[in-house]
């Protein structure tokens, strides 16, 4: 399967993008690699036989092959996920979420609720949406009127 991941060195799509190659998917990564992190995570992936990089010009480039494609807004803490089989695009929103490195999620208590969530279920979570291909508009993770994942149309 063909991915389109904009912003793929960015955290989230870095990882999204290393666990969608290790999982034999061909990712057409898009960036800019304006800083030394980029730059490493570029080097991680690069040479995979897999991946393909374009610069953050090529962002509404149509990949007509490409069916899947996730765009990373980590500022907003929103991530937007388009699949050709549906006409929508759905947003994902975790400004709720805390994502860590710890393996269990752990509960954090405050004046508003947030929940940390292991950074590697949070990506395999996020990988395993490319099996659906309608979603609704927007989906909020952990909203602070209850845990758990809403689906709002």
């Amino acid at each position: 399967m063909r991915i389109k991941i904009v912003n793929c060195f960015d955290p989230i799509g870095y990882e999204l993008t290393n666990y969608l190659l290790n999982q034999d998917a061909e990712i057409i990564g898009i960036d800019d690699i304006d800083d030394k992190q980029k730059l490493f995570y570029y080097e991680m992936v690069g040479r995979h036989a897999h991946f393909t990089f374009l610069d953050l010009s090529s962002k509404n480039k149509v990949l007509r092959d490409v069916p899947i494609t996730y765009e990373i807004n980590q500022g907003k803490k929103s991530i937007s996920y388009f699949h050709s089989g549906n006409e929508k695009c759905s947003e994902i929103n975790f400004e709720h979420v805390q994502i860590t490195s710890l393996n269990i999620p752990q509960r954090v208590e405050g004046n508003d609720k947030l929940v940390e969530v292991a950074f590697d279920s949070f990506v395999r979570w996020l990988a395993s949406l490319s099996k659906y291909s309608n979603l609704p508009n927007k989906m909020t993770l952990f909203s602070n009127k209850m845990d758990g994942i809403y689906l709002l149309n």
